[in-house]
C-alpha cells in the first residue's frame, strides 16, 4: 500500500511539475509576445509622431509661399501690408502657432541648432558676418529658401546658399 501511495504522490508530483512548466513557458512567450506588441506599438507611435511634424513644416512652406511677392518694409511686420525679413519668418510662424523672437539676430539664438546636410522644410537659416546675424530665410525644400528679401524684390525664393549661412535653427519638432 505504502508503494502505491508513493506511486500516486510521485505522479501527481511529475503532472503537477509538468503543469507548472507549461504554464511558466505560456506565461514567457505571452511577455515575449507583450514585449513585441509594445515595441510595435512605439514604432507605430514614433511613425505616427514623424508624419505629424513633417504635416506641419508643410503647412507652414504652404503658408509662406502664399505671401510670395509681399512688398518689403524694414521694420514691418504685416504679411499685408509690409514685412523685413525677420518681421516675415516671426509672422509665419505665428500663423502656424509658434511664438519666435522679433528680430533676426534673436531669432538665431533660440531653436535647435541643424547642419545643412538635416536640412528640413520650415527650419531657418541665418545670413550674416563673423557673429553678427543681419538676415533669416525659411528652407522650402529643394534647396530654396523664401524670404523678405529687400525693398525692390520683397518676397522671394531663392537658393539657401545665395550667401553662406552663418547658422541653421529647428523650431518645428
Amino acid at each position: 500500500m505504502r508503494k502505491v501511495k508513493s506511486m500516486i504522490l510521485y505522479v501527481c508530483f511529475m503532472g503537477i511539475l509538468a503543469m507548472s512548466t507549461n504554464i511558466a513557458t505560456s506565461i514567457f512567450n505571452t511577455t515575449d509576445t507583450v514585449y513585441a506588441a509594445d515595441k510595435k506599438t512605439d514604432k507605430t507611435r514614433n511613425d505616427a509622431k514623424k508624419k505629424k511634424v513633417q504635416q506641419k513644416r508643410e503647412r507652414l512652406v504652404k503658408c509662406a509661399m502664399k505671401y510670395k511677392k509681399t512688398r518689403y518694409i524694414w521694420g514691418g511686420t504685416n504679411l499685408n501690408k509690409g514685412v523685413d525679413c525677420s518681421g516675415f519668418s516671426q509672422a509665419i510662424y505665428k500663423k502656424q502657432g509658434y511664438k519666435l523672437p522679433r528680430t533676426a539676430s534673436q531669432q538665431a539664438r533660440k531653436g535647435k541648432r541643424v547642419s545643412q546636410k538635416n536640412l528640413k522644410k520650415g527650419d531657418l537659416l541665418f545670413y550674416g558676418s563673423g557673429k553678427r546675424i543681419s538676415h533669416v530665410a525659411i528652407y522650402i525644400g529643394g534647396g530654396k529658401i523664401i524670404h523678405a528679401s529687400n525693398p525692390r524684390d520683397g518676397v522671394k525664393i531663392s537658393k539657401y546658399n545665395y550667401r553662406k549661412p552663418v547658422v541653421i535653427k529647428r523650431f518645428i519638432f
